[in-house]
């Protein structure tokens, strides 16, 4: 409460007679909040001329009125007031504040600094607290200078918004003792600058750093979420491990420097949508998460490890979900863009990364606490995204300034409409390609069941080749080895057994001296590796022994997953007894009896 003991001024004169009479000097210096008739004066190095005692500075007010401590302002402000620092002569405030569970406050740094009293966190918030800084400069600082404790530590269940400000650990004393492996000492002064196990706000034109002169190497800047079961800050039944997640929502503020910029720990879960994330020492992370992130907007970069995804597997409080999407931008001047660790599952669906080492997007390793895995879906890149990296369904494309995107792979399908109650069909295939079979996995290892008439599923496209095997024209001794009058000329067709579709049907078309006929298979048979159908033309005549015939085969045949698929050549196969008949006199595989046979018609036709 307001210390009533202090005098108004009733005037200048009079103030100043009054100094006289008693042999006071003037004060050294007055800082005045409110305005009017309710003014207060907030003098430094003055006697009360009543008592003689030296009149204390107020360091804080809440309205017009002034306050000696920040224990004072916190209690006259908890319903939803605001405190405004003032400290006279610039000096810092310098005392620890506690915010109750019950208060609602808004502390204006109003330009001036706030230091802890020592061995204690500067504020610890049980309850609500906003804290901005309206001076035109920014110079509003929030500071701790002893070792192992916080700038501000936010407690589960309360809630803190950052909207403006510097946050520092100005007397960090870590130090980096061998830069090539990132290790470091604490230096006897070393802690996170933000604690958070509630739900935390950075915004605005909010600072985080340890300090001008050291980057931080000994702590993390900021903790979200809890480091073990025993990180309670003292409070086990407020802080309990796990008793809720710890959330953290960056959506501005510059934050720079520490072990880890950002860590995002046990039960902490991260909400980036804005921001700028600065690592500048290497060896360490900007961002490094274990439970759930989002990162859709701000940057993040840092020399080697922008952004790294973990999780362990089997544990709660660290599951490992991390997304990365809209307008992020992550940035690694040396290293990969991200890593993905342990048994973290990074999903990426917008933003643009830039890999320094150009050798890929992210490194991925493994451990005995699980197997990471990366799914991109989309975004810009400076490499393209690899096999490994890409979410099933995807491949990478260039774009035209030379960077590279991805996109749905061509084979990828919504079911639904190739999977009416009236019957199943097969989406148009490539050209010179056929639709055999839908497939759950975009690597076409399982058919997608029968009964499954909605979802994405991937299409199984094959060359018609593949499907229709043309055999070439062999000729049949139907008539003798010795009757060159007449001939069979046969066509030969056969389909892999091992493409796992089912024979249904084979027609073909031929064409003869300018006339189109048809006729379908008859006596298909299967050798065990093929299903084979041969055209034969029996009875063919001397005459047109030079006659070209023109056949184009049709296979109809069921997919694995149910879809009956009609596959036709792309072009017909052209063959005539006369060159057959030639091919296999130059066969030296052919034999003898088969050899002399075509030899034979060929002396008929005079050849």
């Amino acid at each position: 409460m307001a210390r009533e003991n202090w005098k108004r001024m009733v005037g200048a004169v009079a103030g100043l007679a009054m100094a006289a009479a008693v042999g006071l000097a003037a004060p050294a210096s007055a800082y005045a909040i409110g305005g009017g008739d309710t003014a207060f004066d907030c003098q430094t190095d003055q006697e009360d001329w009543e008592t003689g005692e030296m009149l204390p500075k107020c360091i804080a007010a809440v309205g017009n009125t002034p306050y000696y401590t920040m224990a004072e302002a916190v209690a006259a402000a908890k319903n939803g007031g605001t405190i405004r620092l003032l400290s006279p002569l610039d000096e810092a405030v310098t005392e620890s504040v506690v915010i109750p569970a019950d208060a609602d406050i808004t502390l204006d740094l109003a330009g001036k600094t706030i230091v802890n009293t020592a061995g204690k966190h500067t504020i610890v918030n049980r309850g609500k607290l906003v804290i901005t800084d309206s001076s035109a400069k920014h110079t509003g600082t929030v500071d701790n200078v002893s070792n192992g404790k916080a700038a501000i530590v936010n407690y589960a269940g309360a809630s803190i918004t950052l909207d403006g400000g510097n946050y520092t650990r100005s007397a960090e004393a870590s130090k980096l003792t061998d830069p090539s492996t990132g290790t470091a000492s604490a230096n006897g002064n070393s802690y996170y600058v933000l604690k958070n196990f509630g739900t935390m706000t950075i915004q605005g034109s909010s600072v985080v750093r340890f300090s001008a002169k050291n980057a931080g190497y000994g702590s993390s800047l900021i903790a979200n979420g809890w480091y073990n079961s025993s990180d309670t800050d003292g409070d086990a039944a407020t802080n309990k491990y796990g008793i809720a997640e710890a959330t953290l929502t960056i959506a501005g503020g510059t934050m720079t420097g520490g072990r880890i910029v950002v860590k995002n720990d046990d039960y902490g879960v991260l909400d980036m949508t804005g921001g700028t994330i600065i690592q500048p020492t290497s060896q360490f992370y900007a961002l490094l998460t274990y439970h759930k992130a989002t990162v859709t907007g701000g940057s993040i970069t840092a020399p080697l490890y922008p952004l790294g995804a973990s999780g362990v597997r089997n544990a709660a409080g660290d599951a490992g979900q991390t997304t990365v999407g809209g307008t992020a931008a992550i940035t690694s001047t040396n290293g990969y863009a991200m890593r993905a660790m342990d048994n973290g599952t990074l999903t990426v669906t917008g933003g643009t990364f830039t890999s320094g080492n150009g050798k890929g997007v992210t490194e991925r390793l493994a451990s005995s606490l699980g197997t990471p895995t990366v799914a991109i879906s989309g975004g810009t890149f400076n490499v393209a995204p690899a096999s490994g990296e890409l979410a099933e369904g995807f491949e990478p494309t260039r774009n035209e300034d030379g960077t590279f995107g991805v996109t749905a792979a061509s084979n990828r399908f919504d079911i639904a409409p190739y999977r009416a109650a009236s019957g199943y069909t097969a989406p148009d295939a490539p050209e010179g390609q056929v639709f055999a079979g839908w497939y759950a996995d975009a690597a076409l290892t399982t058919p997608v069941a029968a009964d499954v008439t909605s979802g994405y599923a991937y299409a199984r496209f094959l060359p018609v080749s593949d499907v229709i095997e043309f055999r070439g024209g062999s000729l049949r001794l139907d008539y003798g080895s010795d009757d060159y009058a007449k001939t069979s000329l046969r066509f030969g067709y056969r389909m892999p057994k091992a493409l796992g579709l089912t024979s249904s049907a084979v027609k073909w078309t031929y064409e003869i001296a300018g006339k189109t006929y048809g006729a379908d298979a008859k006596n298909p048979y299967d050798d065990g590796t093929y299903i084979v159908n041969n055209l034969v033309f029996t009875g063919v005549p001397l005459a047109s022994y030079a006659t070209d015939i023109t056949v184009t085969a049709s296979w109809t045949f069921t997919t694995a997953d149910g879809t009956t698929v009609t596959a036709t050549e792309t072009a017909g196969d052209t063959r005539s007894v006369r060159q057959v008949a030639k091919a296999v006199v130059a066969d030296a595989s052919a034999g003898e009896t088969v050899k002399a046979y075509a030899q034979g018609l060929l002396d008929a036709m005079g050849a």
